[in-house]
C-alpha cells in the first residue's frame, strides 16, 4: 500500500516519523563534518600559544612589558592558565608595578576566571605568590580582581599562611579583612599562628588574635595543636632554638603555658616572654 492510498490518519504519523529521521540523520552528518574542523581549530590555537609562550614567559621573567603587551594584543593569545603563570613569573621576579600590575588589569578585562587558577603540582594561586612576596599593593589588586583568600595549595595552606610565615603584617591584615580565617588549618593541622610564632613575628601574632571573632576562636588560635600535638608556643620554641644565638622569641601566651613547651634542654625559659597578656 502506498502513502497515497492510505488514510490521512495513517499517513500523517509516517510522514512525521520520516521527517524526524531525516532531520536527525542530517544533524549527525553535519556534526561529523564540523567536529574535525573544531578540533583542528583548537589544535592550531594551542600550537600558536605554544609558539608564543617561550618569549612571553621570558618577558615576564625579565620584566619586559613591551614584549608582553605586543604578544598579548589578541584576547586569545593565551589561555587562563598561562595568564596566571605569566603573573606568577612577574611576581616571583619582583616585577610588581611595571609588569604584574598592568597584566592583572589587562587579564581581568578578558576573563576574570584566570585569577584563581592553581599553578603546577604545588597548587599555588597568584595570591599565594603575592602574599609570600609581601607586596600589599599587588595583594589588594588581586583581591579586587576576585582572588579567593580561602584558596588552598597542595599542602592545604591558604595565602594567609604565606604572609604570616614571612611576617608581612600589611598583607596579613588585608587578607583577614578579605575574610581569611586566622584559625584555618593546613593538611598537617597547622594554623597561620604556628608559622608566625615559628618565625617570631609578634606583630602578626597580635593581628591574628585581633582577627578572631570570639574568645573561643582566640583560644583555638593560641592553643591549636598540629598532627604532632605541637601548639604555636612549641613552634616558637623550635624556631628560637634554630636561630643564631637563640634570640628572644615573643609569643602571645601566658608564661604559665611555657612549661609545656620546654622539652629540649638546649632551650632556656628566659628566651621567651609574653607580650600580650589577657
Amino acid at each position: 500500500m502506498t502513502l497515497l492510498a492510505m488514510s490521512a490518519d495513517t499517513a500523517l504519523p509516517l510522514l512525521v516519523a520520516a521527517s524526524v529521521v531525516a532531520a536527525t540523520t542530517a544533524a549527525l552528518w553535519r556534526r561529523r563534518r564540523q567536529a574535525p574542523t573544531a578540533d583542528a581549530a583548537l589544535v592550531l590555537a594551542e600550537a600558536a600559544m605554544q609558539r608564543r609562550w617561550p618569549a612571553l614567559a621570558l618577558a615576564a621573567t625579565t620584566g619586559d612589558y613591551e614584549t608582553l603587551a605586543s604578544g598579548l594584543a589578541r584576547a586569545d593569545a593565551v589561555d587562563n592558565e598561562r595568564r596566571a603563570r605569566l603573573v606568577g613569573l612577574a611576581l616571583e621576579n619582583q616585577h610588581y608595578d611595571a609588569v604584574a600590575a598592568p597584566l592583572i588589569a589587562a587579564f581581568q578585562r578578558v576573563d576574570p576566571e584566570w585569577v584563581n587558577i592553581p599553578l603546577g603540582e604545588a597548587g599555588f594561586t597568584v595570591l599565594h605568590i603575592a602574599a609570600s612576596s609581601g607586596n600589599a599593593a599587588i595583594v589588594g589588586l588581586l583581591l579586587s580582581a576576585g582572588a579567593d583568600p580561602h584558596a588552598v595549595d597542595a599542602s592545604g595552606q591558604n595565602p594567609l599562611f604565606m604572609a604570616c610565615s614571612g611576617g608581612h603584617l600589611t598583607v596579613v591584615v588585608a587578607l583577614l579583612h578579605a575574610g581569611a580565617l586566622p584559625t584555618a588549618r593546613s593538611r598537617t593541622m597547622k594554623t597561620p599562628m604556628h608559622f608566625a610564632a615559628h618565625n617570631g613575628h609578634t606583630d602578626v601574632i597580635a593581628a591574628l588574635l585581633a582577627g578572631t571573632s570570639s574568645e573561643a576562636e582566640r583560644e583555638v588560635a593560641l592553643t591549636a595543636g598540629d598532627v604532632s600535638g605541637y601548639q604555636p608556643l612549641h613552634a616558637a620554641c623550635i624556631g628560637g632554638s634554630h636561630a643564631a644565638g637563640a634570640p628572644d622569641v615573643l609569643i602571645c601566651l601566658p608564661p604559665q603555658q611555657w612549661r609545656g613547651c620546654i622539652t629540649d634542654k638546649r632551650l632556656d625559659r628566659t628566651h621567651f616572654r609574653s607580650v600580650c597578656q589577657g
